[in-house]
């Protein structure tokens, strides 16, 4: 089976708006969200906030934020409720800015999945 490697992985959809993410649980399972990219920008400046902001994106109830743990290393929270089930992850700050630095790369420039909808349009 093959593995998952990284603990985000996203795709941008500029002619909906709208971002898939996916968190990684393990080396076999991820859990993948929707967000609008709106609620996707905000969920990354809660991940720089320590008083976090709580986001409701397409049914999924979102809560992240900056922790100052006892130890030297931070890291940020994130959490999803789903009806009455959460699922709570903690990243490393290295994750969040590669997640971050991949959104802007997203975001500037022409990805193949973007290529692909302007060809479908064109016929």
């Amino acid at each position: 089976m093959l593995q998952f490697a990284d603990t985000f992985k996203i795709y941008l959809f500029k002619h909906k708006h709208e971002v898939k993410l996916s968190i990684r649980v393990s080396s076999h399972v991820v859990d993948t969200y929707r967000l609008g990219q709106p609620a996707f920008e905000l969920l990354l400046t809660a991940c720089d906030d320590v008083q976090g902001a709580d986001i409701d994106e397409m049914g999924v109830s979102w809560f992240a934020q900056r922790k100052h743990s006892r130890k030297p290393t931070e890291h940020v929270r994130i959490s999803a409720w789903v009806s009455s089930a959460c699922r709570d992850y903690r990243a490393d700050i290295a994750d969040i800015n590669a997640l971050k630095q991949e959104y802007a790369r997203q975001k500037s420039n022409i990805m193949p999945w973007d290529n692909e909808r302007l060809e479908t349009h064109d016929e």
